[in-house]
């Protein structure tokens, strides 16, 4: 054989090992894709299950309030003509669902507390730290407490206060802490 033929043969069979090479690597990433979107589609299969137990308690919840909205109208009828007393159709109010102040307050409290990462999810995880967001809701909760002042009930102010109180101290013990893994002199644990 002649040296030219033997430099052809030679580039041949290294051009084959290459492409032998890149066959394997490109099954090996076609192998973990498969697995990636059969991770995927178990998880979309979990989260539409999730979806529609939700959908299935909210009909549940709007045929509750279906009920209740009826019997809170008749009882609201009855205190407007002086046959019940106004404690009567406060309870009325609340087995009814109509919103209040107090659920105004304790939903804005719910979200500074989970964006402080205080509460669990139904997993038993809880999310992550998200204190701009505690933080706009402490805020709000704030200024629902200035503009309100004078104009609430004894136990709605005092809800207000103690809430406010504590996550304003929680909030504070977050942005103070040190970074994970660290303790307050910046050391290594």
């Amino acid at each position: 054989m002649r040296f030219e033929d033997l430099q052809l043969q030679a580039n041949l069979q290294r051009s084959v090992s290459r492409l032998s090479k890149a066959t394997r690597e490109l099954k090996v990433e076609r192998l973990a894709i498969e697995q990636e979107q059969r991770r995927l589609a178990g998880r979309l299969t979990e989260a539409s299950a999730r979806a529609d137990a939700a959908k299935a308690q909210v009909e549940a919840a709007r045929s509750q309030a279906d009920d209740a909205g009826g019997k809170y109208e008749l009882r609201k009828s009855l205190a407007k003509d002086g046959m019940i007393s106004q404690e009567e159709l406060r309870g009325a109010e609340a087995k009814a669902g109509v919103p209040r102040f107090l659920d105004l307050v304790q939903s804005l409290q719910m979200g500074a507390m989970v964006g402080l990462g205080l509460l669990q999810g139904p997993d038993g995880k809880r999310p992550p730290v998200d204190l701009p967001g505690a933080k706009d809701a402490i805020d709000l909760l704030g200024i629902l407490q200035e503009k309100t002042k004078g104009n609430l009930t004894k136990e709605e102010e005092e809800v207000l206060r103690e809430g406010l109180y504590h996550l304003r101290m929680g909030y504070m013990a977050m942005i103070n802490a040190p970074p994970a893994g660290r303790n307050k002199g910046g050391e290594q644990r």
